[in-house]
């Protein structure tokens, strides 16, 4: 099992066992680090994660077994997982750095999905579903559009194009968010100072599409419980990398009516916050202080700190049903370790 601490501190219980090594790349460019997203992901019992040797490996949280899911030679990253309770390991997806491609497991079985696009990057899981971003050529400011691949009957649709790039997209069983960077100056996302995006919604089984007329800018979209859309809002500043500060938001899906629930401000490493269910965590690394993780439930009030460890590095939090996990590299360790935090 992973090691585990009890919420609000940093030791662990005397039963804990070993942790997770993982794989950290901290040199990234700017645009690299604004995509934030964790070499690890969770659902049920189980985490897919970069070990330190650079597999893809799946673990059991019940059982501490673990599988290869990917070799290194693949050049495994940015994992996603979901599936049903009784099968938590149905859908698995992960970007590819050997084939510039996400590749996605499912009954067993690994498969390519690119369509007919020069690359494809930035899965995210449902139970029977995985979003993606397709891109026209290799450079990465090309032009890029959102896809929905189904695996059971292998089918791959755009769900999310036009000009300039749709990207950073959340599946649910019944809807798909994206962010869309159509009206910025030059369409990309690109770190130049002036990126616009706003937010699409798409119903899956429609089509029918809804875009957030929101002031400021929106992106980096996440579900959380009965579909409720969670995002990040900057009034004035860009939305990247501008992970220092922004608001976390979450809005109505079917209007324009969205409430504030956290005004995050930082120190690098930049990571975007996770959400399961009604509840939304991410790290702040307040300059002087200790870095911590925090937590808001939607339906409450005020954010709270839940985690910390004096003197220890912190990354991100992946968000499960019973547990939060965390990277954490403490002041004793070349690299950094998952936890599991109790809810």
């Amino acid at each position: 099992m992973l090691a585990a601490a009890t919420a609000g501190q940093g030791r662990a219980p005397p039963r804990s066992s070993r942790s997770v090594s993982l794989r950290w790349t901290t040199s990234a460019s700017p645009a690299q680090i604004a995509l934030a997203i964790p070499p690890y992901a969770a659902s049920g019992c189980n985490v897919l994660y970069v070990a330190a040797d650079g597999a893809l490996r799946m673990r059991s949280l019940a059982t501490g077994t673990e599988a290869v899911i990917a070799e290194a030679a693949e050049q495994p990253a940015r994992p996603t997982l979901a599936g049903p309770p009784d099968d938590p390991t149905r859908v698995m997806a992960w970007e590819s750095g050997r084939t510039s491609s996400v590749q996605v497991r499912f009954a067993g079985t690994t498969r390519e999905v690119r369509g007919s696009y020069a690359r494809s990057a930035q899965p995210r899981a449902s139970s029977d579903a995985v979003v993606l971003s397709g891109f026209r050529s290799l450079e990465p400011r090309s032009d890029a559009d959102v896809l929905l691949y189904e695996p059971l009957s292998r089918s791959l649709s755009v769900v999310g194009g036009g000009p300039g790039q749709q990207l950073f997209a959340d599946v649910s069983a019944t809807q798909v968010a994206y962010s869309d960077f159509s009206e910025d100056p030059d369409g990309a996302f690109d770190d130049d100072g002036r990126d616009l995006a706003d937010l699409v919604l798409v119903e899956r089984t429609s089509g029918a599409k809804h875009k957030l007329e929101l002031a400021g800018k929106q992106a980096f979209p996440l579900f959380g419980a009965g579909d409720t859309l969670v995002y990040l809002h900057w009034q004035v500043d860009h939305p990247e990398p501008k992970l220092a500060a922004y608001a976390i938001m979450a809005g109505e899906m079917r209007s324009d009516r969205s409430r504030q629930l956290a005004q995050v401000e930082t120190q690098p490493p930049y990571v975007r916050p996770s959400v399961y269910g009604a509840t939304v965590e991410w790290v702040e690394r307040p300059f002087g202080s200790d870095q911590r993780v925090m937590r808001v439930d939607m339906q409450r009030s005020q954010p709270a700190s839940v985690f910390s460890m004096p003197g220890a590095e912190l990354y991100a939090t992946a968000s499960s049903p019973h547990a939060t996990l965390l990277a954490v590299r403490a002041p004793s360790q070349t690299s950094p370790r998952l936890r599991a935090i109790a809810r």
